[in-house]
């Protein structure tokens, strides 16, 4: 659809129409699910909501909206960051607290995942214009966004299910700290494997695709 809506259509107008009939069609297709099924368990919303891509194509496009306005009314972008942080982390907020089964309501199963969203999209023109730094926790913090896709990939069926909770369940140790140990089993493990991933994988991937173009 985005293809053909650029190609009948200016690249500036096509990708914006696009983005905006995927945003409202996922968010009206997901309202419509939760009038057909409504979850009663967290395993339930889990499953039939969070996981499933044709309900959150939304998600996406929030990102391909401020990718959008940044492109094509940078100064605007910049100029309304304060007010876009302060809506983000509201948005954010809205969607952070601690909530029970009673709570599966329209909201949660329909607009949280917009609130998140929005959220992160409101907040992405205050951390847009962030210079860059130096020191320990900078690096630290850009050498984690540089590999938090590998990290996203490995993290849970990879290391967590097959490496860290075995290894936590199995070892001679109170019960009560094991969940502990296996976090940080997660944490010692998934950071090298991801940084490893990233360095042999997604860099020579991601050259190839600047020589392809």
């Amino acid at each position: 659809m985005s293809f053909l809506l650029t190609s009948l259509l200016k690249p500036r107008y096509g990708v914006l129409l696009a983005a905006g009939l995927f945003l409202v069609g996922s968010t009206a297709y997901r309202y419509h699910y939760f009038q057909g099924y409504q979850p009663t368990t967290w395993q339930d919303w889990d499953a039939h909501f969070r996981k499933i891509v044709l309900l959150r194509l939304d998600s996406l496009m929030y990102g391909v909206l401020a990718a959008w306005i940044a492109y094509y009314y940078r100064d605007a972008w910049l100029r309304a960051k304060w007010p876009l942080f302060v809506v983000g982390f509201v948005a954010l907020s809205l969607v952070a607290n601690p909530v029970t089964l009673t709570d599966l309501t329209l909201f949660t199963c329909v607009f949280s995942f917009s609130c998140a969203s929005l959220g992160v999209a409101c907040m992405l023109p205050l951390l847009s214009d962030w210079k860059q730094a130096h020191g320990l926790v900078p690096s630290a913090l850009t050498h984690i966004s540089l590999i938090s896709y590998s990290l996203y990939l490995l993290h849970g069926t990879v290391v967590n299910l097959n490496i860290a909770l075995p290894l936590a369940t199995t070892l001679p140790l109170p019960q009560a700290i094991r969940p502990l140990i296996g976090l940080a089993l997660l944490w010692l493990i998934s950071m090298p494997l991801a940084t490893l991933m990233y360095k042999y994988f997604e860099v020579p991937v991601m050259a190839l695709r600047s020589r392809l173009q």
